[in-house]
């Protein structure tokens, strides 16, 4: 009777842990039910929001970085054209009066000429207007043998630009008519001597320079 009793226990015992089972079961899938009801409606409700503050400060961060880079490399590519742009005009100047000596060719040809001697480069800081001024001379000789020049063009660059070299200003280079052959000469009107001439066309602005080395025996000019 004691075991028979013992038994009966242990079967209303299992019967009810099978009924709680149950209830735990039921409780589970209406509770997922729910669950998946509520996740859909907030998706839906996110979709129709649109765009979370997360998301948003994410695009705005990638841009702005974007930007950084781009806008740094827009910035160093324009100071270097700021002064690649003036240091070519000059560069310029010296190579056309090279190539005109060489060729013979004689522009705006004065009434006086009697004998061409070269074509002149001056080059020198103007410090009240803080940039650089280029003037290209014809030079020629009168009937009397006095040597005259006539100015052909006249260039300037842009402010807060500076001209160095190691002779006092202003820095003349004259290459002969005909040979072509580069006479260097600077306030002093005596011809330097130096074989290679350094000097350096500085944006003051940006702090950026093109360095010049012209060949007195050469007469080419290499920019670096």
């Amino acid at each position: 009777m004691f075991i028979f009793n013992i038994l009966l226990r242990f079967k209303k015992l299992e019967l009810k842990l099978y009924m709680l089972r149950s209830f735990i079961l039921k409780l589970c899938i209406k509770f997922k039910d729910s669950f998946a009801v509520l996740y859909k409606k907030s998706i839906a409700e996110d979709y129709k929001k649109g765009f979370t503050i997360l998301e948003l400060l994410l695009v705005v961060l990638i841009i702005s970085v974007l930007a950084g880079v781009g806008g740094s490399s827009y910035y160093a590519a324009a100071k270097n054209s700021r002064i690649e742009k003036e240091a070519r005009e000059i560069a310029n100047f010296i190579q056309e009066a090279r190539s005109m000596a060489i060729d013979k060719v004689i522009r705006e040809k004065p009434i006086d000429f009697k004998e061409m001697t070269g074509y002149e480069v001056k080059i020198k800081n103007d410090t009240t207007a803080e940039n650089i001024n280029v003037e290209m001379n014809m030079l020629y000789k009168k009937t009397s043998q006095v040597e005259s020049s006539e100015n052909l063009q006249n260039w300037s660059s842009k402010k807060k630009f500076k001209f160095t070299f190691p002779l006092a200003e202003p820095l003349k280079l004259i290459y002969e008519f005909g040979s072509g052959d580069l006479v260097i000469k600077d306030s002093d009107t005596t011809p330097n001597e130096v074989v290679k001439l350094d000097f350096d066309v500085l944006d003051e602005l940006t702090n950026r320079k093109i360095t010049f080395s012209l060949n007195r025996i050469s007469g080419l000019l290499e920019t670096r």
